[in-house]
């Protein structure tokens, strides 16, 4: 230390500062960057997967907006249960198609399960159907 100078730091030249305020200032930009890209785009928000029953007989199902390309399993639950495994499309959609018939009067349970996923179901309780009276 110099005379006069009491512990303080010495003074900063003007190129000292405008190297921090450069270096602050990218740091700023990257988190601002990063922050960005993170950031999910406006109307990107995915709407949840879904199950609609095509035909009854044979029983085909759709479904839609799951991820792309991924492996799903589809359960109809009738008297018995059936299963198929089926991969979506790049859209996210699949149709699947089981060897058997489902009527009006029955009731039935369709279910579309992923790994790590919530599963997808789509239910139908024993409607009230007419019971045919004895003759």
């Amino acid at each position: 230390m110099g005379p006069g100078q009491t512990g303080s730091h010495a003074p900063q030249s003007k190129y000292d500062e405008v190297v921090k305020q450069r270096v602050l200032a990218g740091i700023v930009g990257a988190l601002v960057a990063t922050a960005v890209a993170s950031a999910p785009a406006a109307g990107s928000v995915r709407p949840a997967p879904t199950l609609r029953l095509m035909s009854r007989n044979p029983v085909t199902v759709a479904g839609a907006h799951f991820p792309a390309r991924s492996s799903v399993q589809v359960t109809l639950i009738t008297s018995r249960g059936r299963t198929r495994r089926v991969r979506t499309s790049a859209q996210g959609a699949f149709t699947v198609t089981f060897a058997t018939a489902i009527d009006r009067c029955s009731g039935w349970l369709l279910t579309a399960r992923q790994p790590g996923r919530a599963l997808v179901v789509l239910h139908v309780a024993v409607p009230q159907c007419a019971v045919a009276r004895p003759t």
